[in-house]
Formats: C-alpha cells, structure tokens, sequence
C-alpha cells in the first residue's frame, strides 16, 4: 500500500485535520508527515481551508430555498489546564454557533409571515402537562440510559479494578 499516494489518504487526511482543529504545532504535524502518518502542515491547512470554502457554499445553496437557521452555544477550552491564574486569559472561550439546514418537504407558502401570523393566533399555547413533562414510561426510559451512561463513564476512570463485573454494570457494552 502506498501512503504517500492521493488515493489512500483514508487515515492520514482525517488524522492530520483532526492535529489541525486540536491546536497540534507545525513542526509536529510536519514530524508526522515524515512517518507517513499525516500529510504536511500546508496540505492540510489547504485541505483545512477548502472544506470551508465548501461548507460555505453549500450554506449559500441551502439559504436559497426552503430551511431552517437553529442557533447553540458552545464552549472551546484554550488549555489542557484547568488552574486558572488571576489577571491570566480565560481558559474557555465562549460563543454560539449557527447551523442552517434544508426543510425537506416545506411549503415556501406555510413560510410566509401572514400565514405563520395566522397560525400562531390559532393556537392555544403549550400545555405542561400534555405537552411538555414526560410520561411514567419515558422517565423510566431516561433515568435507564441515564445511569447506563454513567456507569460506563465509571468504568473507564482509573482505579477501576472491577473491570465493569459489578451489579450496576450487567448488561452494559
């Protein structure tokens, strides 16, 4: 198999974005194109730059029809360390990201804001009770995978000699 080939960049491509968005210095990503692990710092950065070029038109193309603009708050650590000096930089900077995606099946006319107007003053609000608190049945389903998530959090922490044998652990892969 030829690493170095265009063709067989199935890991070194995916790996050397993945040092790029994790804040990996040039010469070590550089090292490790040597060792035919990731391409070099350029390649990537190029790489880097044109899926961009390519989310943005493909925002631009979904913006032109029907869709939907949903809006999230993130939270990106500057620093593997969690001390944080007095009068030091913050170590997690704060922001909120957009997402835009197509509304498949929409109607262009269900979108226009006398017909949303309208149906807004047609409805009779949220309802706590049958809207919006879960049922018996999906808070049982919640606090199961609520507890199996955590367990399997436990397990890999160190100092986990039980090697997930334990009751809470039975059936959790």
């Amino acid at each position: 198999m030829n690493f170095r080939s265009q063709n067989s960049q199935r890991f070194q491509l995916p790996f050397g974005l993945s040092l790029l968005a994790h804040g990996t210095p040039r010469a070590v990503i550089n090292m490790l194109n040597r060792f035919h692990l990731s391409p070099c710092f350029d390649t990537i950065s190029s790489t880097a730059v044109a899926l961009a070029n390519g989310c943005i038109s493909e925002a631009i193309n979904v913006a032109k029809g029907p869709h939907v603009l949903a809006y999230d708050n993130i939270q990106a650590s500057t620093s593997p360390l969690i001390e944080q000096r007095e009068g030091a930089p913050p170590k997690v900077q704060s922001g909120t990201v957009s997402v835009i995606y197509p509304a498949f099946n929409a109607d262009s006319n269900d979108m226009t804001l006398s017909q949303i107007r309208k149906n807004w003053c047609r409805t009779e609000g949220l309802s706590y009770t049958h809207d919006i608190r879960q049922t018996r049945r999906q808070l049982e389903s919640h606090f199961e995978q609520l507890i199996v998530h955590v367990v399997r959090v436990l397990r890999h922490l160190k100092g986990s000699d039980t090697g997930g044998k334990g009751a809470l652990t039975q059936g959790i892969h």
